[in-house]
């Protein structure tokens, strides 16, 4: 414990206790954090059912907790989701994205040569159903514009 002159006590300085202060931002944003540090050597030393336990506990997680959303939250949520990733995406570079849509070529093709049959089709007809449910909803000039 510490000590706390009376001063201090004040109702004028007590929203400025140590303990209600708030967390200090870290100066090198670079730098992992221990929590960081720990989860990447658990990751890398689980094996591949806990990998899988893992994921679908998130899966299972995020669809519970989005059952309950009520749309405003929803709708928030999304907003959130979309501001992030126009940011994100206006702050890279040309290479970067470029980098990244090569990356995710590459992992399509490697995932592809050693994926079964019964998951190619899903995967084809999921795709089948993505497109006819975006072109069934698409503007006659985003339909001139696609060609």
């Amino acid at each position: 414990m510490f000590f706390v002159p009376d001063i201090l006590l004040t109702p004028f300085f007590v929203p400025y206790l140590v303990s209600d202060m708030p967390p200090m931002k870290r100066s090198n944003l670079g730098r992992s954090t221990a929590r960081a540090k720990r989860m990447k050597t658990l990751r890398a030393a689980e094996t591949d059912a806990e990998r899988e336990q893992r994921l679908e506990n998130l899966r299972v997680h995020a669809s519970t907790s989005r059952a309950v959303e009520t749309d405003a939250v929803r709708e928030q949520r999304l907003e959130n989701l979309c501001a992030h990733t126009s940011t994100s995406r206006t702050v890279k570079t040309d290479a970067v994205r470029e980098q990244r849509l090569e990356n995710l070529r590459a992992h399509a093709l490697t995932s592809r040569a050693v994926e079964t049959d019964a998951v190619r089709e899903q995967r084809l007809e999921n795709l089948c159903a993505h497109v006819s449910t975006s072109r069934a909803i698409e503007t006659d000039a985003e339909r001139e514009s696609r060609g």
